[in-house]
């Protein structure tokens, strides 16, 4: 991007989601859409113009889980118009899978432990070429120097 184009915001969606240890032995993770114009417009069937920075959609959804990622109880309101709550599910699983790493990688390297049945080759990271597996699995590598790490 150049320094000479200007721009205007017309529309911010902000999407922050967050988890929890629970101290009942769950998890929550909890996430909130909220869309805002940045000027003034007239929505359909409306008589008058809505405020710039009203929020158009301003949803929550809560999910508790435990450490299988099975859901336990779910709630969503939304304060403000209509429910895009199917649209905050994707990233709260990918933010429920992220907050549980930290015990995944501490379990990698436990003897019997099959977690790279599914993560080998799912991702860059986890590609069979790739440095994570042939430190973590050298018996699954391709990499030829894996044998020496």
């Amino acid at each position: 991007m150049t320094d000479e184009i200007e721009r205007t915001e017309l529309h911010h969606r902000q999407i922050d989601i967050r988890f929890f240890r629970r101290s009942d032995g769950l998890y929550e993770v909890e996430g909130r859409l909220l869309d805002r114009k940045s000027q003034a417009f007239r929505r359909p069937l409306q008589d008058s113009e809505t405020p710039a920075g009203t929020p158009l959609h301003d949803i929550a959804v809560r999910l508790v889980v435990d450490e299988n990622s099975l859901v336990h109880d779910a709630s969503a309101s939304y304060s403000a118009s209509c429910t895009h709550i199917v649209e905050l599910l994707g990233p709260m699983a990918s933010t429920v899978h992220q907050g549980f790493a930290p015990k995944r990688v501490a379990r990698m390297g436990e003897p019997g432990n099959e977690e790279h049945n599914s993560k080998v080759d799912s991702c860059y990271s986890y590609g069979r070429d790739r440095e994570v597996v042939a430190r973590i699995w050298p018996h699954l590598t391709t990499r030829k120097e894996a044998a020496k790490t």
